[in-house]
């Protein structure tokens, strides 16, 4: 009588502790970060091109796109020293971070990649056409800086170089009339643009900041 009793009791108890140890609490599912990239830039970069290429990648992206202003000494650092540089102007939580410099003495400059940060340097200068007034801006100019910042931003996302004439991700080699390539993405690499932040964990983000 006392091992049913004893039997009883014991059940009584594994019942009773069940559900507290079944039903463990759902884990919550992360908060979609909202997608910023940081295009820091020299104080010799024209406002007007800065503010339109701000605009395309914000289009482009859906992405905030938040402007910082680069040391004056940045384009006399090491490759470790710029990235060192951006590492501190972005903030924590940022897609990505673009740098614009205009080194004119640097001919064979036309960007560097930082991986480390997910960071590249785009040199506008080697963007325009010789002998042109630089004081001065020309759409061939504005559309080459627009497509070259498109790419770079492509690519730090993860993107591969497209085929399409027509997309800015297309390698300016690959055409002849480089100028006659568009300055955003092609419909399917905007998609896949768009995939490949959601898996990031980013949501869009369309006014820039």
């Amino acid at each position: 009588m006392k091992e049913v009793t004893k039997y009883a009791l014991a059940m009584t108890v594994v019942a009773a502790l069940s559900p507290l140890t079944l039903s463990a609490e759902p884990q919550p599912t992360p908060a979609p970060k909202t997608c910023a990239i940081t295009l820091a830039y020299e104080a010799s970069v024209l406002p007007s091109v800065l503010d339109a290429i701000r605009l395309n990648l914000t289009r482009t992206f859906s992405c905030g796109v938040r402007l910082a202003e680069l040391p004056p000494s940045f384009g006399g650092l090491t490759g470790v020293q710029q990235e060192a540089a951006i590492r501190e102007i972005m903030k924590s939580g940022e897609l990505m971070a673009i740098a614009l410099v205009h080194q004119a003495n640097q001919e064979g400059f036309r960007a560097a990649r930082y991986p480390k940060v997910n960071a590249a340097v785009v040199n506008l200068a080697v963007l325009e056409t010789p002998g042109a007034d630089t004081s001065t801006v020309n759409p061939q100019y504005i559309g080459r800086s627009l497509r070259e910042s498109v790419r770079v931003a492509a690519r730090l996302l993860g993107m591969e170089e497209c085929k399409n004439p027509r997309c800015g991700l297309r390698k300016p080699e690959q055409d002849p009339v480089r100028d006659a390539i568009g300055t955003n993405l092609c419909p399917p690499c905007s998609r896949k643009s768009k995939a490949l932040l959601s898996e990031k964990g980013f949501r869009p983000e369309i006014q820039s900041r």
